[in-house]
C-alpha cells in the first residue's frame, strides 16, 4: 500500500452540478434533467419512496448549506438550492420587552372601556388600570401567549424555529376598532421557513387563528355572564356588538333571549373576547400575506394555485368581493381588508409564497375534506356580521313607541282596552310621565282612565330598562251615540329633553265617514279650502250637504262607494266664524250631513288642522299683555318648537314676579303669580306654539309667527271677536292706519252700528265699538288682520241658507 500512487484531482473540474448529482444519486434514481440546476426527474432507491429518499437526502445536504426539494408532479423533479436565510428571531429579553410594551397599550384601551362604562373612574388611576390589566389584557395577552407558543412548538417539532409571534397594539379606543389589538406579526418570513409538507403547512398555519377564535369564544361567554341586565352609568354614545353565529348559539343556551341586551354594554373581559374572535377570523380569510391563503395554498397545491386561470378566479373573484363590500357594507375595517385583498390578488410580487419542501407528498383526501369543511364551517360560523359593532347614538333617547299600536278598530257601544309597553328607545333608564287625551271629533265625550293613573289623567313611570318588561293599560269607554268619525287617542311622552307624542287613530268600520281625524288646512286664505276624504261602504247611496253659509262643496255631492275627495271652499271668514274649537283650540269646520236614500242620517264633525289662534312677535321679545292672565289663577307659560305641545307633568322651577324678561327655552315652564302680568317679557323665536297652563290643562294656545306686534284685548289677530267693545294695543314704533273691510251676502247695509277711530299711535290704544243692528238671523264674523299697509277690521254677515228676512 506504501508503494501506490496518490491520484491527483484538479477540483475545478468538479462542478456544483456533478456534486449534487453524485450525492442525490445515492438516494434516488435519477431521470432526465431538467432545465434548472441541481435538477432531475427522480424515483426514491433503495426501496424508498420520494419523500423517504428526500429526508435522508436533506441530511446529508444540510451540512453543505442546501436543501433539496420535490415538486408535485407525478414523476417528481428533484431541485437542490440553498438553504433559506435562517433569519433573526429577537432575542428574549427583546421580546419580553415587545409584549410588555404592547401589554401597557392594551390595558390604557381597557382602562378607557372602564370609563366608558362609569364616568366616576380615572382612567389612569391604578385601580382602574388594576382592574383593567385583570379584565382585559390578561384574556388577549394569555390567549395570544398561548396560541404563539403553541405554533412555535409544533413548529419545532419540524425542525422549524419560528420563534414567538409579535402583537401590534394601539393604544386608543378607535370606534371603529375599539380592541386595541391590530393584528399579529410572524417573527420571520414564511419563504424563510422550509416546512416540510403541506400537511405540515396547513396545521402549522392554522393554530393561530384557530386558537385565537376559541379563546375568543370562551372570553365573549365569560364576558355575557359577567354583564348585568342592567346598563351602567353611560354618558356617551355607547359601541353596541354583534357577536358570530356561534357564539350566539352558544350563549342562548346559558344565558337565553338576553345576549343583544347584554352586548350593548359588554364587560370588558366580553370586548376583549370579541375582539380575538374577530382577529382570527381575518387571519383564516384567503388574503394574500394571510395565514388563510396559506391554508388553501396548501389544500390546492402549488401547481393548482400558480397557475394562470386560478390566479385569474381569485382576482376576479376578490373584485367582485370588493364591490359587493362597498356597495352595501358601511363598515370600515371591512372596506379596507376587501380593498387589501383585490390589491394583494393584483399584486401577486408582492406576496411570497410559503416554502414546501416536499411537494410530492400530496394531501389524503380524507384530509384535505375534512380540513376543507372545518375551514369553511370556522369562516361561516364565526363571521363577525357585516356591522359587528356599531355606535348607539340614541342611547338615551326617552321611551320608545315601536311597539305601540297606531290604528284601533271599534264597535259602538264596546270599551276599548289598549296595552301599551314601557320600553326606552336606547339604553338608559327612563323616568318621566303619560298624559293621555283624545282628539278629534265630540272627543270630549270619551272617558279615559288607565291602570297607571296617579290623578289628572297622568301616567308616572320610574327607571323603565329593556330588562323591566312593564306594560301599562288605558281604558276608553266610547258615549252611547253613533260614532262615525275617527278619533286619535294622544299619547305624550312627558320625559326631560325627550319630549314626544304617539298617535292612536281609533275607528269604527262599520259606517261611512272620514278617513282623516281632521279637515285638511289645503289654502288658509281669505277664502280657504279644507279637504278630506271619505269611505262610503258598499250599498250606501246618498247626498252630501252642509247647514254652513259660509262654505260650499268644490266637488260633486253624490260620492261613489269606496276613497272620495270632499273638499269645500269658504267665503271670507269661513274659519273665523266657527264657534267651536276642540281641545288643542283648533277651530271645527262644517257639520257635514250625509242623507242617505234610505232617509238614515250620518252626521260628521271635525276640527281643522292647523287652526290655532296666532300670536304676532316683531324680533325676538314679546311683552305679556296685562289681561293674558285673566281667570287670576297660578298659570303657568310653555314654549314649544314644533309638536307635541302640551303641558309639563312636573312643577315648574322658574317662578316670576313683575318686571321681568325670561329667554323661555323649549320645554321649560315659567309660572307667574296669580293676578295681572306687569311687565313680563318672553324672548323667544318667532315660530312654534306658546301654551298657557294649569298644572297639566291647557288653557290656552298660540301659534307663533313674524309680525307686527299688535295686540287685542282677550283676542288674536286673526281670531273671531266676541265683544261688541274691545281694545287694539299699537306696540310698535310707528303709526298704524284703521281700515274697515266688508264681507257677506246680506242686503241690509244697516246691520252694525260702528265706532272705529282711523288710526292708532305708536306705543298707544283705541277703544273699538261694533254693535250688532237688525234682528235678521244672520251669521256674523268680527275679526282683525295686520300687515305693513296697517290695521284691518273684517266684518262678516251671510245669511241662512235658506235666505234673509228682508
Amino acid at each position: 500500500m506504501d508503494d501506490s500512487k496518490r491520484l491527483s484531482l484538479d477540483t475545478e473540474t468538479w462542478s456544483n452540478q456533478e456534486l449534487y448529482e453524485v450525492i442525490s444519486s445515492r438516494y434516488f434514481i435519477l431521470g432526465n434533467e431538467s432545465s434548472k440546476m441541481g435538477s432531475w426527474e427522480v424515483k426514491g432507491a433503495n426501496d424508498c419512496n420520494s419523500s423517504e429518499a428526500l429526508l435522508l437526502l436533506n441530511n446529508h445536504l444540510k451540512s453543505l448549506g442546501m436543501i433539496g426539494t420535490l415538486s408535485e408532479h407525478s414523476i417528481p423533479i428533484l431541485t437542490i438550492r440553498p438553504l433559506p436565510p435562517t433569519g433573526e428571531i429577537l432575542k428574549k429579553w427583546q421580546q419580553l420587552s415587545i409584549w410588555s410594551l404592547m401589554s401597557l397599550f392594551l390595558t390604557i384601551v381597557g382602562s378607557e372601556w372602564l370609563g366608558r362604562y362609569d364616568p366616576n373612574k380615572n382612567i389612569l388611576s391604578m385601580n382602574t388600570m388594576q382592574e383593567s390589566l385583570i379584565y382585559f389584557t390578561f384574556p388577549v395577552i394569555f390567549s395570544l401567549l398561548f396560541a404563539s407558543v403553541l405554533r412555535s412548538f409544533i413548529a419545532s417539532k419540524s425542525n422549524l424555529k419560528t420563534g414567538l409571534m409579535i402583537p401590534i397594539i394601539f393604544p386608543i379606543l378607535y370606534p371603529v376598532w375599539p380592541f386595541g389589538l391590530a393584528g399579529l406579526i410572524s417573527q420571520k418570513r414564511i419563504d424563510f421557513l422550509p416546512f416540510p409538507n403541506r400537511k405540515r403547512l396547513a396545521i402549522i398555519e392554522s393554530i393561530v387563528p384557530v386558537i385565537i377564535i376559541f379563546m375568543g369564544l370562551i372570553f365573549t361567554m365569560i364576558g355575557l355572564l359577567l354583564t348585568s341586565n342592567e346598563p351602567p352609568e353611560i354618558t356617551k354614545s355607547p359601541i353596541v356588538f354583534t357577536s358570530s353565529i356561534l357564539s350566539q348559539f352558544i350563549s342562548s343556551i346559558f344565558i337565553g333571549d338576553i345576549v343583544d341586551l347584554r352586548l350593548q354594554w359588554l364587560h370588558p373581559i366580553g370586548i376583549s373576547g370579541i375582539g380575538l374572535s374577530m382577529i382570527g377570523w381575518i387571519l383564516l380569510l384567503p388574503i394574500p400575506g394571510f395565514p388563510g391563503d396559506r391554508i388553501v395554498y396548501s389544500l390546492l397545491g402549488q401547481s393548482k394555485m400558480e397557475s394562470g386561470s386560478q390566479q385569474t378566479t381569485l382576482f376576479i373573484s376578490s373584485l367582485i368581493f370588493m364591490i359587493i363590500i362597498f356597495a352595501s357594507v358601511d363598515y370600515l375595517p371591512w372596506l379596507f381588508l376587501s380593498a387589501f385583498a383585490a390589491w394583494q390578488r393584483f399584486s401577486p410580487e408582492n406576496v411570497v409564497d410559503p416554502f414546501v419542501v416536499d411537494h410530492n407528498d400530496t394531501l389524503s383526501q380524507g384530509f384535505k375534506s375534512k380540513s376543507t369543511i372545518a375551514f369553511l364551517l370556522i369562516l361561516i360560523l364565526g363571521f363577525p356580521g357585516i356591522a359587528p359593532l356599531s355606535n348607539l347614538e340614541s342611547y338615551d333617547s326617552g321611551l320608545s313607541t315601536e311597539n305601540w299600536d297606531e290604528d284601533i278598530y271599534f264597535i259602538n257601544y264596546e270599551n276599548i282596552t289598549i296595552n301599551i309597553p314601557l320600553e326606552p328607545e336606547g339604553i338608559m333608564p327612563v323616568s318621566g310621565f303619560l298624559q293621555f287625551s283624545l282628539e278629534g271629533s265630540n272627543s270630549d265625550l270619551w272617558e279615559i282612565t288607565s291602570d297607571c293613573y296617579s290623578g289628572d289623567e297622568i301616567c308616572i313611570f320610574n327607571n323603565i330598562t329593556q330588562n323591566s318588561g312593564k306594560y301599562i293599560q288605558i281604558f276608553l269607554t266610547m258615549p252611547e251615540i253613533i260614532m262615525e268619525e275617527k278619533i286619535y287617542l294622544k299619547i305624550v311622552i312627558d320625559v326631560i329633553d325627550n319630549e314626544k307624542e304617539h298617535l292612536i287613530q281609533i275607528s269604527n268600520t262599520n259606517y261611512s265617514g272620514p278617513t282623516q281625524v281632521f279637515w285638511e288646512l289645503v289654502e288658509d286664505s281669505d277664502t280657504p279650502l279644507i279637504c278630506t276624504k271619505i269611505n262610503i261602504l258598499t250599498g250606501d247611496i246618498g247626498n252630501l250637504s252642509t247647514n254652513n253659509s259660509y262654505w260650499k262643496f268644490i266637488n260633486s255631492t253624490i260620492p261613489d262607494e269606496g276613497i272620495n275627495d270632499m273638499c269645500l271652499r269658504g267665503y271670507e271668514g269661513a274659519i273665523i266664524s266657527s264657534n267651536r274649537v276642540d281641545q288643542q283650540f283648533r277651530k271645527y269646520g262644517p257639520s257635514i250631513e250625509f242623507i242617505m236614500d234610505n232617509n238614515s242620517i250620518l252626521n260628521w264633525d271635525m276640527p281643522i288642522e292647523n287652526t290655532n289662534p296666532k300670536i304676532m312677535i316683531s324680533g325676538s321679545e314679546w311683552q305679556i299683555p296685562e289681561w293674558f292672565n285673566s281667570n287670576d289663577s297660578e298659570y303657568s307659560i310653555m314654549y314649544g318648537p314644533n309638536n307635541p305641545s302640551f303641558c309639563k307633568s312636573m312643577e315648574s322651577i322658574n317662578e316670576v314676579g313683575s318686571n321681568w324678561s325670561w329667554l323661555i327655552e323649549a320645554y321649560s315652564p315659567i309660572q307667574f303669580k296669580q293676578g295681572e302680568v306687569i311687565n313680563g317679557t318672553l324672548i323667544m323665536p318667532s315660530s312654534g306654539w306658546l301654551i298657557l297652563c294649569d298644572d297639566t290643562e291647557i288653557i290656552s294656545k298660540y301659534t307663533l309667527s313674524e309680525g307686527l306686534d299688535i295686540i287685542i284685548e282677550n283676542s288674536s289677530i286673526g281670531e273671531k271677536i266676541t265683544n261688541s267693545n274691545f281694545t287694539i294695543s299699537n306696540r310698535e314704533s310707528k303709526n298704524m292706519s284703521i281700515s274697515i273691510e266688508w264681507h257677506g251676502d246680506s242686503i241690509n247695509t244697516e246691520i252694525w252700528d260702528l265706532d272705529i277711530p282711523s288710526q292708532v299711535n305708536s306705543n298707544d290704544s283705541v277703544q273699538i265699538s261694533i254693535n250688532e243692528k237688525s234682528n235678521d238671523p244672520l251669521h256674523r264674523a268680527v275679526w282683525v288682520m295686520v300687515d305693513v299697509s296697517g290695521i284691518t277690521i273684517h266684518l262678516a254677515a251671510r245669511c241662512p241658507l235658506q235666505g234673509c228676512s228682508n
